[in-house]
């Protein structure tokens, strides 16, 4: 992987240096959860914003069950469209592994942020972080072949096909199981 890539892939240390991360932890509520656990379900509000500290989420959607994203540990996540809109969402989020997560509620985000500067910076800051992976992966992922796109997988998420059940990579691909297992299989 380029180094531009793995810039843009990776988690941002600047993040952490507007704000520090015990800051920013000091003011969430944390919980565990075992692998297997929902930590959002479809038709809810999502309210907060999800900092995983360690583990490995998947998002999917409700109706037709399709991977839309992962996220590893010392990331940054919500439904977007739910959690700015304060709409229901279809998507649900699952924790693949066992997972440390903070979370921040949006109305506190918003206090901190008008409240005061540093917040306000970090926020934004994470934002426009945020929006470059999302140009990234619609450059750089959705135009490849699949097993193109299953070997950038396979370099955005270390050990993947032990941490991510094969439907899940398959879906997020947008190709069956099977096409995955001759991918895997050098077939093609």
């Amino acid at each position: 992987m380029s180094n531009w890539k793995k810039k843009y892939l990776s988690f941002d240390q600047k993040v952490f240096s507007i704000l520090d991360i015990e800051d920013f932890k000091a003011k969430c509520t944390f919980e565990t959860l075992a692998k297997g656990e929902q930590l959002t379900n479809a038709g809810e509000i999502y309210t907060d914003l999800f900092y995983l500290e360690e583990g490995l989420v998947c998002c999917t959607t409700f109706t037709d069950g399709r991977t839309l994203w992962f996220e590893k540990g010392h990331h940054f996540f919500t439904c977007a469209q739910s959690f700015v809109y304060q709409t229901r969402s279809n998507k649900e989020i699952t924790c693949l592994e066992p997972c440390s997560i903070y979370r921040l509620p949006k109305s506190q985000l918003r206090a901190l942020c008008d409240a005061d500067p540093t917040w306000a910076k970090w926020w934004i800051h994470l934002l426009e972080h945020e929006y470059v992976k999302l140009q990234f992966f619609q450059e750089e992922f959705l135009h490849k072949s699949a097993a193109d796109r299953y070997s950038l997988l396979l370099e955005m998420v270390p050990n993947l096909s032990s941490r991510i059940p094969l439907k899940n990579i398959a879906s997020f691909l947008g190709i069956s199981q099977v096409s995955l297992s001759r991918i895997r299989a050098g077939k093609q």
